[in-house]
C-alpha cells in the first residue's frame, strides 16, 4: 500500500501507479517460474547505452562487424566465453559458486599478468630521473623550440622584477 502511495506522491499521476503494478505482476510471475528478476533489470538499464556504442561502433566501422574482432580486448573476451560456453560453464555470477577452480584460476592469470608487467616495467623505473636530470646546456635546442617550464618560469619572474608596480 505504502509503494502505491509513494509512486503516486512523487508525480500525482494514476500512469505511473499502473506501471508500478505491471512490473510488480511481472516480477512476481518471473518468480514463479523461476527466473532471476535481476538480469531482466540489468537489461533494461543497460540496453540503451549498450544500443547507442554498438551504433556507434557500426558507424565508426562504416558498417563492418570485424571491428569486434579487431581490437585484441574484445577478440580475447570473446574467447574466453566462447570457451566457457564449450565446456558447459555460463559466464556469470554462479560461476563462483559452482566453479570455483575457473574462477579463480582467472584471478590468478590476472595476478601472474600484473607481476609479468611490473617485471619488464622496473628495469625502465630509473629512464625519467636521468632524461630530467641532464644539463641544460645539453637540452637548449629543445627547449628553444618546444618551450620548457622552467624557461617559461624564468621568463615571467624576469619580466616580473623589471615590470613596475600599478
Amino acid at each position: 500500500m505504502f509503494c502505491i502511495i509513494g509512486v503516486y506522491e512523487v508525480s500525482h499521476s494514476i500512469v505511473d501507479v499502473w506501471i508500478m503494478l505491471i512490473m510488480g505482476i511481472i516480477g512476481y510471475g518471473l518468480r514463479k517460474f523461476g527466473f532471476d528478476p535481476a538480469p531482466l533489470v540489468l537489461g533494461l538499464v543497460i540496453a540503451p547505452t549498450l544500443e547507442m556504442s554498438l551504433r556507434q561502433s557500426l558507424i565508426m566501422s562504416n558498417g563492418n562487424w570485424a571491428i569486434f574482432l579487431q581490437r585484441p580486448i574484445s577478440l580475447v573476451l570473446l574467447v574466453v566465453c566462447a570457451a566457457l560456453m564449450i565446456h558447459g560453464v555460463p559466464p556469470g555470477p554462479t560461476l563462483v559458486n559452482e566453479h570455483p577452480n575457473i574462477f579463480w584460476g582467472f584471478v590468478a592469470s590476472m595476478y601472474v599478468g600484473n607481476l609479468m608487467l611490473l617485471a619488464l616495467n622496473l628495469p625502465l623505473v630509473g629512464i625519467p630521473p636521468t632524461i630530467t636530470s641532464r644539463r641544460e646546456d645539453l637540452l637548449s635546442d629543445q627547449s628553444a623550440s618546444f618551450g620548457s617550464t622552467r624557461s617559461v618560469a624564468h621568463a615571467h619572474a624576469h619580466r616580473r622584477s623589471f615590470s613596475s608596480p600599478r
